[in-house]
């Protein structure tokens, strides 16, 4: 991650590489966008634990930077 962050051709280069790894790739969402997340899947956990993951929620709204293209 270091080397990333000191040397920026590294981001171009492999931004390059992902491009070229995934052309002609098309992404195909796994829910329908016409279709509701079934956000009731999993409620009963979420309330269960929701407690004790509190703790560690963010408390500020976080700030991020682009990186240089």
């Amino acid at each position: 991650m270091i080397d990333y962050l000191c040397a920026p051709e590294l981001v171009a280069k492999t931004r390059e590489s992902f491009l070229d790894a995934t052309a002609g790739t098309t992404y195909k969402p796994l829910i329908a966008l016409d279709q509701a997340p079934p956000a009731e899947m999993n409620r009963e956990t979420m309330e269960r634990f929701r407690p004790a993951m509190e703790a560690h929620y963010v408390k500020e709204r976080p700030e991020f930077s682009r990186l240089p293209e």
